[in-house]
């Protein structure tokens, strides 16, 4: 996600081309902020039931953490790349809803219950499927 993230803000960032070329980590660190606000959002019912408290909270302090960042950036004499910023961002969103974990709860019986990864879109060589889930698939199908 850091990678894919700084790519595009940097890819953004140079393919508008306002301001001069930039160098600098801070649209990867964008990146992982959109990465972690897909996580909450998507996961946020999850999490929830699960006993974290205050998500919405968290994902309005990202918003706003952002939000004060792009006026930093827009204030005159700013020598900060929002577009990295921004490209990173993006980046970090698409790569997190695309890999990033979606937390599935899973019944074992009556009582017993587990949480599972099963992201959108996995690499078949890398598989990010848990061992546990791929056992319970397995003996789901073979009966």
């Amino acid at each position: 996600t850091y990678f894919t993230s700084a790519v595009a803000g940097n890819a953004l960032s140079y393919s508008v081309g306002r301001s001069p070329i930039s160098v600098g980590a801070s649209g990867a660190v964008f990146g992982l902020l959109g990465a972690w606000g897909v996580f909450l959002k998507r996961n946020q019912r999850t999490l929830e039931t699960r006993g974290m408290r205050r998500v919405s909270a968290s994902l309005d302090s990202l918003i706003s953490t952002c939000a004060v960042n792009a006026f930093l950036g827009m204030s005159p004499g700013s020598r900060i790349d929002n577009l990295a910023h921004l490209g990173g961002f993006l980046g970090g969103c698409a790569c997190a809803y695309l890999f990033g974990p979606r937390l599935v709860r899973r019944r074992f019986g009556s009582s017993l219950s587990r949480l599972f990864d099963e992201p959108i879109w996995t690499f078949p060589e890398c598989g990010t499927r848990s061992s546990a889930l791929t056992r319970f698939d397995r003996a789901r199908h073979s009966r």
